[in-house]
């Protein structure tokens, strides 16, 4: 991933201050053909949070396949 191990001794896992809040950017940005058919995903995110927590490099892994929706979960984090 291109991380330094010596800078990640002291790792801790990120823990989320505004999760509610990004998810709520992200259901406003709901396609609307995605939302009339009932399509729905879900998304496998590898995220690097630097140690401000900000979020330096966010990465869709995996999603499930629809015909109308497109994760902006790395844009709105």
């Amino acid at each position: 991933w291109g991380l330094d191990p010596d800078k990640h001794v002291a790792y801790r896992p990120p823990h989320w201050l505004n999760e509610n809040e990004v998810a709520r950017r992200i259901q406003r940005e709901y396609p609307d053909k995605a939302q009339y058919r009932g399509e729905q995903a879900i998304f496998h995110l590898r995220v690097i949070v630097e140690l401000d927590g900000s979020v330096s490099d966010c990465h869709i892994r995996k999603s499930t396949e629809t015909e109308f929706l497109e994760s902006n979960a790395c844009e709105e984090m």
